[in-house]
């Protein structure tokens, strides 16, 4: 169950182009790369009609402080998804 009072951020995964095998690899990848914690809800989608992006789509309002926090952990998610992808697509070039 996801808890309200956490950050909620949605990983949404690039997935165009590739076949239903590379997909599942993608998104083990990417699932190997980030870290949870207690502090986040994490939900991960593929999609195929756009590209990778991380999104925080949490209802609570934030302090100025906390969001700047958030915005980190966006930037860094964001790099660790970006980087998991470009490891799967070495290894299978």
């Amino acid at each position: 169950m996801l808890d309200k009072d956490k950050l909620f951020i949605v990983v949404y995964v690039g997935v165009h182009g590739f076949g239903d095998q590379t997909v599942l690899e993608i998104l083990e990848n990417v699932v190997s790369h980030i870290k949870y914690d207690d502090s986040v809800n994490t939900l991960i989608i593929p999609t195929r009609d756009s590209e990778t992006r991380v999104e925080c789509i949490n209802p609570v309002l934030l302090t100025e402080e906390q969001y700047e926090e958030t915005r980190k952990r966006i930037e860094s998610l964001t790099e660790k998804v970006e980087e998991a992808i470009k490891t799967l697509k070495e290894n299978k070039g």
